[in-house]
């Protein structure tokens, strides 16, 4: 089943400065296409909420509050769960591609760096995962076990996951020794209920491979989900393949949430059977399309489906999870 162009399904755009626009199936088509080539808000919003410009990776604060990295703002853009409280910018030097948030601090990747900085909630460096003088080279996106203490980045330049404790101290890297490979892992979430970590992964250059891997906390190899099946260098064939993954995330009862940056699509897959039963989201930029999506979370007190929608340069929003009821 496809959400794709639904308007029940389709909850609201976020341009940086707050949800303009809700259930736009009531409103006329031409004002919906006006109001999205205009990317105006309908009421008076603070100077310093601008919009977005390279929004990447998406965490939610235990308020409610939704964090989104922009690469370009250099800043993390706090988008307030109270429609009474003002959205808020947190400015971080170099290139913020990935943030997660645990223990009151957020943790926020930085290209430029080549680090994951901990910052406290007025963006003041608290320390370094793994010290001050530790680089890595392209923390693409952050999951965090709170529980556990755990802290997982993924890089690509490496073709590891590295473990860090809370306190910052490198625990281990993923893949165990022996076990199946990464080759290019971009994002990553983990499942504390099932003490998994589930990494989508480009595959090998020279012979794609797209795919989500799945591993336990200490890097042995669980399962995975094959998305290159069907497909060529340029592109894929099947509602469920993809080339491109990129952002993650899985929910309470085993549906796996993955966004494809050249589909415009976020595909569900079954965590149990690894087969692929949904599809939201299509290409393009009207309300509900995507244009290059890299993260997507679901909002821990609405059910809500937020998805970071890079060309576009908004966070696209559908209720329920995506799912028509």
């Amino acid at each position: 089943m496809s959400t794709q162009q639904n308007a029940d399904v389709y909850q609201g755009i976020f341009d940086g400065k707050r949800q303009f626009l809700r259930n736009p199936g009531i409103m006329p088509f031409w004002v919906l296409l006006l109001l999205s080539a205009l990317v105006v808000p309908l009421f008076a919003v603070p100077a310093h909420a601008q919009t977005f410009l390279s929004p990447t990776r998406i965490t939610q604060m235990p308020s409610g509050d939704v964090v989104v990295a922009d690469s370009k703002r250099q800043a993390l853009v706090v988008i307030s769960s109270n429609p009474k409280k003002e959205d808020t910018l947190i400015s971080v030097p170099g290139r913020p591609v990935s943030v997660a948030f645990g223990w009151g601090k957020f943790f926020v990747g930085n290209e430029i760096t080549q680090s994951v900085d901990v910052l406290n909630k007025k963006g003041r460096l608290q320390y370094i995962l793994g010290g001050d003088s530790f680089h890595i080279a392209r923390p693409s996106d952050i999951a965090i076990d709170k529980d556990q203490g755990l802290v997982f980045v993924s890089d690509p330049a490496t073709a590891k996951v590295w473990v860090f404790d809370k306190d910052g101290a490198l625990l281990r890297t993923l893949p165990a020794a022996g076990e199946p490979p990464l080759y290019r892992p971009t994002g990553l979430t983990v499942d504390p209920a099932r003490g998994e970590v589930l990494v989508s992964d480009f595959g090998d250059p020279m012979d794609p491979t797209a795919a989500i891997n799945i591993y336990d906390y200490d890097g042995f190899f669980r399962a995975t989900i094959n998305g290159s099946a069907g497909c060529s260098w340029f592109a894929c064939v099947g509602s469920f393949n993809f080339s491109r993954p990129q952002g993650l995330t899985v929910d309470s009862t085993g549906l796996i949430y993955l966004v494809d940056s050249v589909l415009g699509q976020v595909l569900v897959f079954d965590r149990e059977t690894q087969k692929g039963v949904n599809t939201i989201g299509q290409i393009g930029s009207g309300p509900g399309q995507l244009m290059l999506p890299l993260d997507v979370i679901i909002d821990k007190k609405t059910g809500d489906l937020h998805v970071t929608n890079n060309r576009n340069r908004r966070l696209e929003v559908y209720s329920g999870e995506g799912l028509l009821p």
